[in-house]
């Protein structure tokens, strides 16, 4: 009966889970990769300057530049994808620059016109900010990808703070309230028994 009651706990305690490794840089850059141009360079690290007080990353910019890292996702699965950023310069100074790949490493997009695709800010760039501001949106897996790469970009004479990224899979976090077909007999427990 303990297992069993233990199992119910757990499933009413569903959360979603993060399936961003390293996302806010607690061991430095791990999991991150520049790019996805050679010439793109990995953003410093700050300690003790994040959203949450902890670390966050940041460039100071003279050509385009990003970093990167591959999500492991469900095809058809809803994604909670979000992060925190800071930005300032010209007002084209950063945005999210990410897509879906499948098995064959082949680029799928959300939409059917990439200028469209919410995870490419829509072909706009991140609102200026210059506290931390948090950047969400909730998006529908594209049938046959096996990976998210969640990508951000800082541009030429831009100063932008990254942290806290985040994809949750939705779908995973859905609770099961009840068990069907399950009766517990006798109820009450009479003396114990």
């Amino acid at each position: 009966i303990y297992t069993l009651l233990f199992a119910v706990a757990l499933a009413f305690g569903a959360n979603a889970q993060n399936l961003v490794t390293n996302p806010s840089f607690n061991t430095e850059l791990t999991g991150w990769t520049a790019g996805p141009s050679t010439s793109y360079t990995l953003p410093t690290l700050v300690p003790g300057e994040g959203s949450d007080s902890s670390n966050s990353v940041k460039y100071i910019t003279t050509a385009t530049t990003g970093f990167y890292q591959d999500v492991p996702v469900v095809a058809g699965h809803s994604l909670k994808i979000s992060f925190w950023y800071k930005a300032s310069g010209d007002d084209t100074d950063a945005r999210i620059w990410s897509n879906y790949k499948d098995a064959a490493d082949v680029i799928i997009y959300q939409t059917t016109n990439a200028v469209d695709d919410p995870l490419r800010s829509n072909n706009l760039y991140l609102a200026p900010a210059a506290v931390w501001t948090k950047f969400e949106t909730t998006v529908i897996a594209p049938a046959n990808v096996v990976k998210l790469v969640f990508a951000v970009r800082a541009y030429n004479g831009a100063t932008a703070s990254f942290d806290q990224f985040s994809v949750e899979d939705l779908d995973l976090a859905v609770a099961q309230n009840q068990i069907e077909g399950l009766k517990i007999y006798p109820n009450p427990v009479t003396n114990g028994t």
